[in-house]
């Protein structure tokens, strides 16, 4: 009787931890933070530094100095343009959303504010990325409604054009919830994908490679070949 009670209050104190929410926090103003909250713990990205009341070493200050390097998603506009950066998240979200479809269905979310301000030196080109970018947002935005659970009145998006700036600006911060049981399934899939992904990617460079000492000839092995068979 003992041994079934220990064993039932350790299932029902995992089914309460499985049962929990992870809540989620994401922000990019420029830069990309998240905090990661479970029951009482708190992860935090970048890490918050506490701050020490003693002398800033020389080396601190050599790093401190040090240009920052871009962020992922500053990178990608500055590789692909606005618009560019836009369809390349949006199939990237569509992809991560339509391959966790229970877990999305489950997915939460208490917040999610996008601004995205189009501008350029050009006005024939602010406005053309402009349409690019607003026939990007509001078909992926109504593909979030389809497959995520939005609370009533929690959504603000918003894309302008402003023909007086050269610079384009984004902002979002977004606020998630999802039980850790499904936060885990989501997790192992994603995981699973990325590796599927990693897996394909060698096996179709030593595929090219085996062709081509193989399967492909060029043009003098043709025409050894050629003189052979004659």
């Amino acid at each position: 009787m003992t041994a079934l009670l220990i064993i039932g209050i350790v299932v029902l104190i995992i089914a309460f931890l499985l049962l929990c929410s992870v809540s989620l926090h994401v922000k990019y103003d420029g830069e990309a933070s998240a905090e990661i909250g479970y029951l009482f713990l708190s992860f935090s990205y970048p890490k918050k530094r506490k701050l020490k009341k003693q002398k800033i070493s020389d080396k601190q200050k050599k790093e401190e100095d040090k240009p920052h390097k871009t962020g992922t998603v500053k990178k990608l506009i500055d590789e692909k343009g606005l618009s560019g950066a836009a369809s390349e998240l949006s199939e990237a979200l569509r992809a991560i959303v339509g391959g966790l479809k229970t877990a999305a269905r489950h997915l939460r979310v208490n917040k999610f504010d996008l601004f995205i301000k189009v501008a350029s030196d050009d006005p024939a080109k602010t406005a053309v990325t402009y349409g690019a970018v607003c026939a990007t947002v509001y078909p992926t935005l109504d593909f979030l409604y389809t497959h995520l659970k939005f609370s009533n009145n929690k959504t603000n998006v918003s894309v302008t054009s402003d023909f007086n700036s050269k610079e384009s600006n984004i902002a979002f911060e977004g606020r998630f919830k999802l039980r850790l049981w499904f936060a885990a399934l989501a997790a192992a899939k994603i995981l699973a994908m990325i590796i599927k992904q990693k897996f394909k990617e060698i096996l179709s460079k030593q595929g090219y490679k085996s062709e081509g000492s193989k399967a492909l000839r060029y043009p003098d092995d043709i025409g050894k070949q050629e003189r052979n068979d004659r």
